[in-house]
């Protein structure tokens, strides 16, 4: 799945992701994975921007979540990509569950009614 978030720096935001096996089908968890989000400014670099650990929130779902905080995107605006990754409680990898671009903007006030 590749697909884009956006995000206003210095905000916090809740990313929702569903784990699906190779076929597309929602994945039962056992709630003991591990969820690991990454932002990079490219694919190929090393370095995170960004890297947080996140929830399975309903396991018999897949549904896993997470948190970026306002500190997490305290970040000069970026145009750059993210992974996030269900790993087993032994580390394994199991299921990615998402991938793509990654926007981290400023923030643009609205403009008064004309």
């Amino acid at each position: 799945m590749a697909d884009k978030i956006t995000c206003v720096r210095a905000t916090g935001k809740v990313l929702v992701f569903v784990a699906k096996d190779m076929d597309g089908n929602v994945m039962r968890l056992v709630g003991n994975e591990r969820v690991s989000f990454q932002m990079k400014a490219a694919e190929t670099d090393e370095a995170d921007l960004i890297s947080v650990e996140g929830l399975v929130e309903i396991p018999a779902r897949g549904v896993c979540t997470v948190l970026l905080t306002p500190t997490d995107t305290d970040l000069d605006p970026v145009e750059g990509w993210y992974m996030a990754g269900l790993f087993a409680e032994n580390g394994a990898f199991v299921s990615c569950l998402g991938k793509g671009s990654f926007s981290l903007i400023a923030w643009k006030p609205a403009l008064p009614p004309a």
